[in-house]
């Protein structure tokens, strides 16, 4: 079976009657948008309107972590986990990256810039 659009088919988008509703929904709201491009999107209501994930695995970074850890939590991720819009993705992080980002260091300058 041939993958397509976000490793979905036709076919498997059309056998739940939740997603089907959902489709539908999202293709109402774009084409009664007044801004043109969002309705040019209702043509793909199966889409996300910007497609920014990943291939390959990435790091995942939350924007926004308690003051009283030590440690920022960060790790790769697999792609098919979508990176919302409360975390930070970097894509093709290397060991390198992840270990200066996870460093001592890194988290002292962290507590000195973002407060504690």
């Amino acid at each position: 079976m041939k993958r397509q659009h976000g490793n979905c088919t036709e076919t498997e988008r059309k056998k739940s009657a939740e997603i089907k509703k959902r489709i539908e929904a999202v293709k109402k709201v774009r084409s009664e948008s007044t801004h043109e491009p969002t309705q040019k999107l209702a043509e793909t209501p199966y889409l996300f309107g910007e497609i920014r994930q990943t291939d390959p695995p990435y790091l995942l970074i939350p924007k926004v972590s308690s003051e009283t850890r030590r440690f920022i939590p960060m790790g790769y991720v697999e792609p098919s986990v979508i990176c919302k819009d409360s975390a930070f993705m970097i894509p093709n992080a290397t060991i390198y990256d992840f270990g200066l980002l996870t460093s001592t260091f890194h988290n002292a300058w962290m507590r000195s810039v973002g407060g504690v």
